[in-house]
């Protein structure tokens, strides 16, 4: 072998060792990048997607500023480089949102009845000797149902599903019923003014400070439940009810009416007596 075939053969076999290693300097960074957002992602993520955002932004930006520098990149141009970084995490942060936590509903406790006058109602006319002793008038918009039981008794039924039930006690008045959205689908449950939810749903749950009211909102603030106490022997209820048992159906009352999705209107006047102030399908 002659001294140029040496040395070209040298030189094919230094330059194939530095394209390997150039192969394998990728292959660590790549690695390194994708290792940290891997874990950034399982750890950081649940918690908090800005947290996990700006980590990534700053992992990169080491690889940035050391890729950059041993190259021969200028400051400014490594400063822009790693500013790059973290303005993509606020941008991306902003597209997706902040994690929502889910909502851990608060027990609400006994409600107690407030001191506000019974609005006029349908049962206005019916002489109160002839109405069950201690029931409450239950004003479910512009109807009015007066239950055979004060204690125990369900204001609205929809198909199948469990009505809203209301109890009262020693110690004041619970509500009890499934919550549906229009649609169908079950977001929680309460059973005497204690909640649990239906997988990732979430709702927001309030009471009035005198305890007389309780409001529960969907994810999208809708109303979907009001009852309140207006005072020992007059209850206000509105909101959504729906259920999807055996067939989808729901209602809105709100405090002057009550519609379906047709917009047919619903008005029972007055009950007295029974257990059911309104049902609604089979």
């Amino acid at each position: 072998m002659s001294e140029n075939d040496t040395t070209n053969g040298g030189y094919t076999a230094h330059r194939n060792h530095d394209g390997y290693k150039e192969l394998y300097h990728w292959v660590y960074v790549a690695g390194f990048c994708l290792l940290t957002g891997v874990v950034d992602f399982i750890f950081l993520w649940p918690e908090s997607h800005h947290g996990a955002f700006l980590v990534l932004a700053a992992a990169w930006s080491l690889v940035t500023i050391y890729e950059m520098a041993v190259r021969g990149w200028t400051s400014d141009w490594i400063i822009a480089g790693v500013f790059f970084w973290f303005v993509a995490a606020q941008v991306a942060n902003a597209v997706i949102g902040p994690i929502r936590e889910p909502m851990i509903p608060p027990i609400v406790g006994w409600l107690q009845p407030a001191n506000e006058p019974t609005p006029p109602n349908g049962c206005d006319r019916v002489p109160p000797d002839r109405r069950p002793t201690g029931s409450p008038v239950v004003l479910i918009g512009n109807s009015t149902f007066v239950p055979s039981n004060p204690t125990n008794y369900d204001a609205i039924q929809i198909g199948n599903c469990m009505g809203l039930g209301i109890r009262r006690g020693p110690s004041g008045t619970a509500i009890s019923t499934d919550l549906y959205s229009r649609n169908g689908q079950l977001i929680g449950k309460l059973r005497d003014n204690g909640f649990s939810l239906a997988g990732d749903q979430r709702l927001t749950v309030e009471r009035s400070g005198d305890l007389s009211a309780l409001i529960v909102h969907d994810q999208e603030g809708a109303e979907l439940l009001y009852v309140r106490l207006l005072n020992p022997g007059a209850i206000r209820i509105r909101g959504i009810f729906s259920c999807p048992i055996p067939q989808l159906q729901w209602i809105a009352v709100t405090d002057d009416g009550i519609v379906d999705p047709r917009h047919n209107t619903f008005v029972i006047g007055c009950a007295v007596g029974g257990r059911v102030g309104m049902r609604i399908g089979p």
